[in-house]
Parts: structure tokens; sequence; C-alpha cells
């Protein structure tokens, strides 16, 4: 027999090769392996379902594909309307065919006609069937709720409910036989507040979903392979049990009403004691079928309620963990998160976690360690908490695997020694003479932690030095979202003795309820880093405690935010080869919006010893750093007051300039003078600093101008293309009339402008001139007023855009 290398190609080519005359003939062979490459690929029904139109040849192979499990184009979007249709639709066209009893409830809703002399369902809108049984082809039948409910509202936000019903609906509904066939003793069905008639309207899908399903799956139990079950129907299934010999996975939908909001209390003993009784039913089905058929049943899911929102309409975690402890261990995940480890738990002790690469979630009454240690292809680690001794196990296999190295490398070992793995490079080992059982460092080599996240921290934690330890050359993603310690301590010290991350790209350190003193060291050994957000509550300080950090080289990184102790510790020569920095943040705690800066000012500036190490001098801020990619920067505190405007000159790429430095005092006041805006050039005359990509300059604070000219050098020309400008708390006498008068003669570009001056208030004849209003006396706040808000000792006055 001929062999065929099939390889995925586009449908588009698909179709025409195949409805060309010399291959219209293949055989079913070759037919199946193509249409299997492209049904294994996700692909839409209508892809099948166009290839089943070519002719009789290929048809006959790709309706066995199409009808495998033809329900599932709707699981991936079922927010979409049109889904609901098309599964209603392939309703249709298996019920019209399918013989019945009694015409059950469905028949009105799907709009079909009963011939009671035939006992057939049809409908005239439906194309003639086919010889083919296309209900023998069905191996997993599993049906969509939402195919008989309708979304009301948004696609994304909408609710689903009930469909509306016709007048023959209605009719049938209330009928005593409805009554009596489905609700009868029903007591869980119940709700004091609405009439039987509300109650039956509601709980009519839930009738038209379970008899759908029987009706289709009655005549093909034996086939299949998936099934969805209705909880209310599980008694029906479980009697038929005997030839479900072929199912692997099925699924359950509760669709009964185990909780009503509207009758708390003694109303729901019944459907709490319905509930129990259901549940032991679901219990008994899967004991029979893995008695039956052992091995057979590898999954079942139970998910919340699709019919009924809100909550109590869930399976109990106990009946879960019992379910599937009957199941076989063929699970082998490489993730380990909350939705799965309900799979997980009842086989924690004997399941393959060799392939976890993902750890989102640990119950807390596991050991950490131990389930660590077992995910040897672990990458990734976002967890809450972790336990102090989390990674003990990898600070011995390190020890262990680099003293296996060294005596290999003393002994000088044969080519058939042992191999292990250090850091993915391999070194052979012959230190065991005897096969005995080897360490999973050994098998699969170090464990090669990658990004570790770890929403709440408590110091001391050991577990970060190991780690820091172990994997220092693998970790490229390090976050720790909140560092706790005891009220009693409030300097939290990290980093002492880390070194060597070359591959570190974002470290993320957060402790908003105490100082966050990094090792001076520590900065100095992630040449990688890319993105660094520092941060923590320091208010008040005193500059001969802050320890600088060792100054570092960070070509790459990109993205600077540092808050606290660390922005002071910071050392700025770092800046030197930072050439792709995009944004710079240094700032320090803030109360009410306000800021600290320490007394006497001129100290800062000052090159004082530290307190703490008399030996080591404090940095030099030259403000001559060149920084072309930058976009932002934000300073506040003592950075914004001791910022100098020549450091614009090397900033060609920035756009936005905050500089916050307003105190409660109003204390201290920073001077602009003309030697601020000047720099000596070439010829050793002053040149103007000219920043023209700067289009958002924030300034708050205590800012005084030398003089107007000044305020107009800076206004006017080193900032000629500004659109955004807020100036609050400036000093110097400026008033708000003076300074919207100055711009305007300026010819300003500035559009945006949000002030908040001292001086007198406007008098009605400068508010005419200014075209300036008081915000109070505007009715309609229109865009162009609310634009430009400026306020005047404490009176917020609007400028209208002429």
């Amino acid at each position: 027999m001929p062999t065929y290398n099939i390889t995925f190609i586009s449908f588009h080519t698909l179709y025409v090769i195949i409805t060309m005359d010399p291959l219209s003939k293949l055989p079913i062979e070759c037919l199946e392996r193509i249409i299997h490459c492209i049904a294994s690929e996700q692909t839409e029904h209508r892809t099948l379902a166009h290839l089943c139109r070519v002719n009789k040849h290929i048809s006959s192979v790709a309706l066995a594909f199409l009808y495998r499990d033809p329900f599932h184009f709707a699981h991936d979007w079922w927010d979409s309307r049109p889904a609901v249709r098309l599964s209603r639709a392939l309703l249709r066209s298996f019920i019209t065919y399918t013989p019945v009893v009694d015409p059950p409830s469905f028949v009105l809703q799907l709009g079909l006609d009963f011939h009671p002399n035939t006992k057939f369902i049809t409908a005239s809108s439906i194309l003639s069937p086919t010889r083919l049984h296309r209900l023998g082809l069905v191996r997993h039948l599993n049906i969509n709720p939402k195919t008989f409910l309708e979304c009301v509202g948004g696609r994304y936000s909408g609710k689903w409910v009930h469909r509306p019903y016709c007048a023959a609906e209605l009719e049938y509904i209330n009928r005593q036989e409805f009554l009596e066939m489905y609700l009868i003793e029903r007591k869980d069905a119940t709700c004091r507040r609405e009439t039987q008639s509300d109650q039956l309207a509601c709980y009519h899908p839930n009738v038209l979903y379970r008899e759908v399903i029987w009706t289709l799956a009655e005549h093909i139990l034996e086939q299949l392979q998936s099934l969805t079950i209705p909880l209310s129907d599980i008694r029906r299934y479980l009697q038929a049990i005997g030839r479900l010999g072929r199912l692997e996975h099925f699924r359950v939908q509760i669709d009964m009403i185990f909780c009503c909001r509207c009758c708390m209390g003694p109303n729901d003993e019944p459907r709490t004691k319905r509930k129990e009784e259901e549940m032991q039913q679901l219990i008994q089905f899967a004991k029979e079928h893995v008695r039956l058929f052992p091995g057979r049943l590898k999954t079942v899911a139970i998910p919340s309620s699709e019919f009924w929102a809100h909550k109590g309409h869930e399976c109990p975690r106990d009946i879960h963990q019992e379910i599937y402890e009957m199941l076989p261990c063929t699970y082998k995940p490489t993730y380990i998160a909350s939705y799965n480890w309900k799979v997980i738990a009842p086989f924690l002790d004997i399941i393959d976690l060799s392939r976890v690469e993902s750890v989102e979630f640990i119950s807390p009454n596991i050991s950490h360690a131990d389930l660590l240690q077992r995910c040897r292809a672990l990458k990734s680690l976002d967890i809450p908490l972790l336990a102090e001794e989390s990674f003990d196990w990898a600070v011995q296999e390190m020890k262990d695997a680099e003293r296996l190295a060294q005596d290999s490398h003393s002994r000088n070992p044969s080519p058939a020694a042992a191999k292990i793995l250090v850091h993915g490079h391999p070194v052979t080992s012959t230190r065991l003479k005897t096969p005995l059982p080897r360490p999973s460092f050994q098998t699969h080599g170090l464990v090669q932690l990658t990004k570790v996240t770890i929403k709440d921290c408590s110091m001391p934690a050991r577990y970060l030095d190991a780690m820091a330890f172990v994997f220092n050359q693998s970790l490229e993603d390090l976050k720790i979202e909140h560092f706790r310690e005891s009220h009693s301590i409030q300097t939290i010290h990290l980093g002492q003795g880390w070194a060597g991350f070359s591959s570190l790209c974002n470290l993320e350190l957060h402790a908003p309820r105490h100082r966050l003193a990094l090792d001076p060291l520590l900065f100095s050994q992630c040449p990688s880093l890319t993105n660094v957000r520092i941060t923590d509550n320091t208010f008040e300080y005193s500059r001969q405690d802050v320890v600088p950090w060792l100054p570092a080289q960070t070509p790459q990184l990109k993205c600077l935010y540092l808050k606290g102790w660390s922005a002071l510790a910071f050392d700025l020569a770092t800046l030197a080869s930072t050439k792709e920095l995009k944004r710079l943040k240094l700032s320090m705690a803030r109360t009410g919006g306000l800021c600290f800066i320490p007394p006497p000012v001129e100290d800062l500036e000052r090159s004082k010893e530290i307190a703490a190490h008399p030996s080591i001098p404090r940095p030099q801020w030259t403000w001559d750093w060149q920084l072309p990619c930058l976009v932002e920067l934000n300073l506040n505190s003592e950075f914004a007051y001791r910022f100098e405007f020549k450091m614009v000159q090397g900033c060609h790429s920035l756009k936005t300039l905050r500089l916050h430095m307003r105190t409660a005092d109003g204390n201290p006041t920073r001077l602009i003078s003309k030697a601020d805006l000047f720099t000596r050039g070439r010829t050793g005359k002053d040149v103007g600093i000219v920043c023209r990509s700067v289009r958002k300059l924030y300034m708050n604070g205590h800012w005084v101008f030398e003089d107007q000219d000044v305020m107009t050098q800076f206004l006017a020309y080193m900032f000629p293309e500004l659109y955004q400008l807020d100036a609050r708390g400036w000093g110097g006498g400026v008033c708000v009339g003076d300074f919207v008068k100055l711009l305007r003669d300026l010819g300003s570009n500035i559009k945006i402008l949000r002030t908040d001056l001292a001086g007198p208030l406007l008098t009605e004849e400068e508010e005419d001139e200014l075209n300036m209003c008081r915000r109070s006396s505007v009715w309609m706040k229109t865009k162009s007023f609310l634009r430009n808000r400026l306020f005047c000792s404490g009176v917020e006055y609007v400028l209208h855009e002429e």
C-alpha cells in the first residue's frame, strides 16, 4: 500500500487540489488523513461543510469528522448570538429525523411540526434527509445550555434569561400535563414570591435542555465518548449506564434550583435535602461506571450552573474530591492553579508533576517544599505566600551538584560516568558504582526558575536568600508586591550577599508600610535590567543615614521608578550607562499631596560623610547625563528641588517633565535665575537652554523667578512647544491676571493651563479683558472652560479659549 506524506496546507489550496479530477478519487485512507489534519487544527464547521459539497466521495469521509463533535463550534464564542442560532438549527436537523413517542416540549420551542401517524417530527424548512444516518456519526454530545436561553443586554455584559414564549408555548407550559411530568413534588423549584405560571416559565429552559439531550442520546449511548448530563436527569442515565461503555468524559450541568434569594430560611430545607439526594445519585453514577468499565472514565467536569447565576448552584468540594478519587491518574499537568487543583489534589502523592512549568496555587495544608521540588520543569511561580522552607531543597541540590562536579573534575571520569546538569551544562560523576536511585536533579537537571511573583512576603524570609543563591543565573523576573514586618521594625534590609543576577530583567519590590533598604551592591549585580520599580513609604529622613548604592552598568534599562529609601540611595552616576532609558521617576512618599525636604537645604549640596560609613562619600549629582530616549522625567521632594534645567539638553525626546516640591510651610524656595536657563557655549558666550520636545510641564511648589525677563525666557524660549502647563504654588508675587496676560503677549502655544497662585482677585474689568470668569458663575461648563482652571487665593477661575 503506498504511503502519503501529508503536510498542512490552506483550505483554499486544498479545495482547488481535491476538486481536480485526478485527485477527486483519492483512497479513503488518504482522504481521512488529509481531513484529520484540517479538523485537528480547530477548524470551523463551515470548512468541513464546504468539503462535503465537493462530491459524494469526499463527503462520505468529511461527514464523519463534521458530525463527530457537532456542537463544539459554539464552545469558544458563546457570547455571540449567531452561535445560539447555529446550535438550534443543528438540533432541528437532528430531531427532524429522530423518532419520538410523544411530542416533548422542545417541539414548539424549535418550531417543528409533529405528525402523530408517523411518530416523526418534520420541518419544511429543512432539507430532505440523506441516506447516511448522521446521528450515528456523533461521538461527543455536549450542548451548551444557552441554546434555549436569550441574552439580554450587551454582548459581554448581558444576562441570559429564558426566551419569549409564543401563545402556543404558554398554553403548553401551563397545562397540568407539563406540571405533573416535570414539577410534581419538586419543592426545590418553588418560590413563595412567584406565581406557579412564572415558575414554570423560568424552569421551562431546563426542561427543554434535559429532554433534547435525552432524545438524541437515547439512540446513541453505546457510541458516545463524551456527554453532558443535566443533574436533574442523572437517574435516567444511571438506569442506562450499561450502554455507556465508551464514555470517557462526562460533564454535569446543574439545572436544579438549590437556593432561592427570596426564600431564605426554613424554605431552603427541601432544596438542601434535594441537593444532597442528587449529589449522591451523581456519585453513584460515577461508581457504577468505574465498576462496570474499569479505567474507561478519564475526566468529570461539574461547573457552576449556567441557568442560575446566583451563588449556591455549584457542586460541593467534597463531592468533587470523592468523584476524582475514583478516576485513574492519567492527568499530567503543565501548570498548577486554583481551577485545576481539585483535579490534582486527590492524586497529589502519585501524580507526575515533572512537566509543571507554572505554579499559581498551593493549598495551605500542603508542604510547599515537597510540591515545588517535584516540579522539575518549573519556570514561573506566582502565589500569595511562601513557606520559609520552600527552597531549602533547591539549596541542597545545588550544593550536591557542585560537590559532584568537583569530585568528577578531580577524579578525571571516564565517558561512561553518570551525567548531571548544573545550570543546564552537563558534567559527569563516577561517585556511585552501584545502581542506586538517582536524585531528581541528576535525572531532570536543576530547576531553572525564571519568574517569581509573591504577593505578600513576611520578613524575615529565608526563602528569598535561598532563591537568590540557587536561581541567580536563571531568574529573569522578580516581583514582590508587599513586604510585611512587625510594627516594631521600621526598616527591612534585603539583598545582602545576593550576587550574579546576570539574567534579571524585571525587578519590582514594594514595601508600603516600611522602609526598604537594599544592599549597596545589589543593583550593580543586575546588568540586564530593563524595568525597575522599588517603592516604600519613607517620608521624613536624614541624609546622613543614607548609604548610597554602588554605581551600576545597566545599558538595557528602559524604566526606572524609585520611591522612598531606594531613591535616596540610588547613585545617579548609574545614568551615564542608561542610554535606552525612557522613563525616570525618583520620588518620596507624600502626606496629603505635600512633600518633605530635610532642612537645612544647604546640606543637600554638600559632600558630607555618611554617619554609618564615614569612609563612603556622598555621590555628586552632575545633571549632565545624556539620555536621548527619555520620554518622561518625574521628580519630587529633594530631587525636584535639586533639579538643574541643563539636564534637558541631553534629553532630546523628553515630552513630560514633572517637578513637585510643594511642602506644608512653603519652604524651601527654589529661585530660578538667568544662570539656570543658560549654559556656557564653546565660544565662551552664554547660550539659552532649549527643549523643543517637551509638551507637558508640571511644576508644583514655591518656585520663584528672579524677574519677569527670566520668566519670559523660561516660558517662551526654553519650552517653545509647550502644550500643557501646571503651575501650582509659584511665588514671587505672580498673580493670575499678570500670568495669563504674559502668556498671551508671548503668543504661547499653551492650550491647557492650570495654576494655583497667590495675589489679589481679579476685578470685573480684568475678567472681561482677559476673557475669564469665576467658575461658580458658569452654569454650562463646556470643554473649552474645563481645559483651563486657575486658582487665585482660593477662588477658581476658568479661562475661555478664543
